[in-house]
């Protein structure tokens, strides 16, 4: 059965990369606010996989889909252990610019929080 682009999307927000691989445009840009954009599909599914093992444990949380025609826009929160082994919280948006099914750019925003 094939998913929506907004399914898509949110399992993407949630931390389930490799549901979205096929879906990710073979020119796709990836842009983590702050650090240097990821270009192309290979290229993002690497650094995705990598962020897969980085991310264990970690409980993804989406409160908020915004959709539009070319774009899709989801906020939520991430919680986590840090390097120390204490509770911490990242809050996200991803913002999704898509062309029917395929996902042509990604910018994702964080900020973290000790709350």
């Amino acid at each position: 059965m094939e998913r929506s682009i907004q399914a898509v999307c949110e399992e993407f927000s949630r931390g389930n990369f490799p549901a979205v691989y096929p879906y990710l445009s073979e020119t796709i840009e990836w842009n983590f606010v702050g650090a240097k954009p990821i270009v192309g599909k290979a290229v993002a599914i690497d650094a995705l996989n990598k962020l897969i093992g980085e991310m264990n444990g970690a409980g993804l949380n989406n409160t908020n889909v915004i959709v539009s025609e070319t774009a899709i826009v989801i906020e939520g929160f991430c919680d986590y252990e840090d390097d120390k082994n204490e509770p911490a919280k990242l809050y996200y948006c991803d913002v999704y610019t898509i062309s029917g099914d395929v996902i042509e750019k990604i910018s994702s925003y964080g900020v973290e929080s000790k709350e």
